[in-house]
């Protein structure tokens, strides 16, 4: 079995999302992960010195897309622009 490529990604770290995201930045680059799940509390990202936006602009500099997932800020979408 190939475990080079994965489809999807989703993190449920309480929180720590952003560490997480930002120290598999080679992981990310490379493409081998399409989509992300995450969720984002902005009281913990703040907790952690990050700021409001931080981690989709990480992610988007390096080619996702991302969108919220329903009417507040707390559940995302990442995946790779095929364009």
């Amino acid at each position: 079995m190939d475990f080079s490529q994965s489809d999807v990604l989703k993190i449920d770290v309480e929180g720590a999302h952003a560490r997480v995201l930002f120290g598999r930045k080679c992981l990310l680059k490379s493409r081998r992960i399409q989509t992300i799940y995450f969720e984002q509390s902005q009281q913990r990202l703040e907790r952690l010195g990050i700021a409001p936006g931080d981690v989709q602009k990480f992610l988007r500099d390096i080619g996702y897309n991302c969108h919220r997932m329903g009417a507040n800020d707390t559940k995302w979408i990442a995946y790779f622009n095929k364009a």
